[in-house]
């Protein structure tokens, strides 16, 4: 019996890096508002809770982080929890486009390109 190989595109892999690397820096944030207040002014953030903040963007990181673990695996379910994400993120940068216009299109585009690159190759993922 022959055993079917199908050649997997990259270009899913790059999207589980980038995710990858949002979600360590969103973890390495999360940690740092929890243990290392002295680095942040919580007088100048808007909700000026760290903790909640901290709990937060751990939360989001791991997220992040095991969504990227089932792209590499090419599974459906990571699929679509990025696209979710994606989706998220770009809408929320949307809102702050009047405040940080440079730094609301790059992560729009990059967003944008994480969806691009998940369903122009949907075909990679396993079910």
């Amino acid at each position: 019996m022959a055993v079917e190989s199908r050649t997997r595109s990259g270009w899913v892999t790059l999207s589980a890096v980038l995710i990858t690397v949002v979600g360590a820096y969103n973890v390495l944030w999360g940690i740092g508002a929890l243990n290392k207040k002295s680095l942040f002014r919580e007088s100048s953030l808007l909700y000026s809770n760290l903790t909640l903040w901290g709990w937060f963007f751990l939360i989001v990181g791991v997220g992040q982080v095991v969504t990227a673990v089932l792209l590499f695996q090419r599974r459906l379910v990571g699929a679509w929890m990025a696209a979710v994400g994606a989706g998220t993120s770009a809408f929320f940068a949307a809102f702050t486009i009047v405040a940080t216009p440079a730094w609301a299109v790059v992560i729009i585009a990059l967003d944008v390109l994480v969806l691009w690159l998940i369903f122009s190759h949907y075909d990679d993922f396993e079910e």
